[in-house]
């Protein structure tokens, strides 16, 4: 099952991916674990995820949350 299960923090400035000239590559730091896990038919079925690029991306990657999308998460 697919899910978001913790916190990460940007730990490094972006930089281009030696194996993919069109990629980036940017380095995370693992924080804490969230309250519980979050999977992503509920992201998707959540009305504050619309057009979210977390949901549209074909890949993991660092994109920005909005302050509801992280509260959605963390479960605040």
């Amino acid at each position: 099952v697919k899910a978001a299960v913790g916190r990460a923090t940007v730990a490094a400035a972006p930089r281009p991916d030696l194996l993919d000239p069109k990629g980036t590559v940017v380095d995370v730091k693992a924080g804490r674990a969230l309250k519980r896990p979050v999977t992503l038919a509920e992201m998707k079925a959540a009305k504050v995820f619309a057009g979210s690029p977390l949901l549209t991306c074909g890949r993991l990657s660092v994109v920005p949350l909005t302050p509801g999308q992280y509260a959605f998460v963390a479960g605040d």
